[in-house]
């Protein structure tokens, strides 16, 4: 029995369709696999070249492309060093302090639960709620111990991939003063009517993804200089230490905070109970005005996606990917989701509606 044309009805072309994407997606991990080693130096050129492109664009309406990017990079870079020179040594002496002051923080902590159990009726102390408190000792000075001796350990590690981040500043130089060519030359591939809704594609991608990145940058700067001022004015030591390290895990939405709040509510704990109180108090407002209004807002609402499904991303990117997973993980859904818009409107639709 032949089967007709007719008898190919629209889910059985979603189906080998979106068969299509997945053999798609699996060939390009496994070429991402291939070339792990130099991947995020890749990447993260683009990811620079891509933030900074608007500064380009704007620099070439009045001086040739090429001077455009290259003063873009200039002015990164200036940006960079200035930074640099004013918090890094700062940043790193507290940091030093930290490390040197470990054994300290150690014998404090280890006093404050033993005094604690010896709180507890005698009747309680040989229980599970004793057993709790030693295992937090135990795991707390274990932890410390590593940190305290692998601190300088990956602090170098850091340093050998300061050539590979110059590596990466080349390439977003390149990215920036060829970006019109690539734009042009796809404009070209796609400009008949037919395939005019590729044009649509690459534009809504890009709007998207400038959206997403953009605003979680911008973000990540006030949040880092709001948790840093709140650190200082509640009292905390290493305020400006706690300030910077929120301004680059913020780019890590929920997760970075999470880290950051661990370290710097430990450094509060350590110098006082007001201190504490104040620290979590204020920390934990500013998180939820974030996450709760300023992402969802400003982030969320512009790429048409619920908080919840950014938070479920980002934990699946990284549990795949680490770092780099938690950072392409939306941009990615949103690739495949616009894929999906382009090809199949009807099955877009009814994924929208479900």
């Amino acid at each position: 029995m032949k089967i007709s044309k007719q008898d190919y009805t629209p889910a059985v072309k979603t189906g080998v369709l979106i068969g299509a994407i997945l053999i798609g997606l699996v060939i390009l991990l496994y070429a991402i696999f291939k070339i792990r080693r130099v991947f995020p130096t890749i990447f993260y050129g683009i990811f620079i070249g891509y933030l900074l492109l608007p500064i380009t664009n704007f620099f070439s309406k009045k001086i040739p492309r090429f001077f455009a990017s290259l003063l873009t990079i200039t002015l990164f870079l200036s940006a960079l060093i200035l930074m640099g020179y004013i918090l890094i040594p700062k940043i790193i002496k507290e940091a030093s302090e930290v490390t040197v002051n470990l054994p300290n923080i150690v014998n404090s902590i280890s006093a404050f639960l033993e005094n604690l159990i010896n709180k507890l009726p005698l009747n309680m102390r040989g229980n599970l709620l004793k057993s709790l408190l030693d295992n937090a000792d135990s795991i707390f000075k274990t932890n410390i111990g590593l940190l305290e001796t692998t601190f300088f350990t990956t602090l170098m590690q850091k340093i050998r991939l300061i050539p590979s981040f110059f590596i990466s500043i080349v390439l977003a130089f390149f990215f920036m003063k060829d970006s019109a060519m690539l734009y042009n030359v796809s404009s070209k591939l796609f400009k008949d009517n037919k395939n005019k809704s590729w044009i649509k594609f690459l534009k809504e991608n890009n709007e998207e993804i400038r959206t997403y990145y953009g605003t979680l940058l911008i973000i990540a700067i006030c949040t880092g200089i709001m948790i840093g001022t709140m650190s200082y004015f509640v009292g905390l030591k290493y305020f400006l230490l706690i300030g910077f390290m929120d301004s680059f895990l913020e780019l890590l939405p929920y997760v970075g905070p999470t880290i950051v709040y661990i370290i710097g509510a430990t450094f509060a704990a350590l110098t006082s109970l007001k201190t504490f109180l104040l620290f979590s108090a204020f920390f934990i407002a500013i998180e939820i005005i974030q996450s709760q209004i300023v992402i969802p807002h400003f982030a969320g609402k512009r790429i048409k996606m619920p908080p919840v499904a950014i938070i479920l991303l980002i934990i699946l990117g990284g549990s795949l990917a680490g770092v780099l997973g938690i950072i392409i993980a939306v941009p990615s859904f949103i690739v495949i989701r616009n894929i999906i818009k382009i090809l199949r409107p009807t099955f877009y639709q009814t994924i929208k509606t479900t």
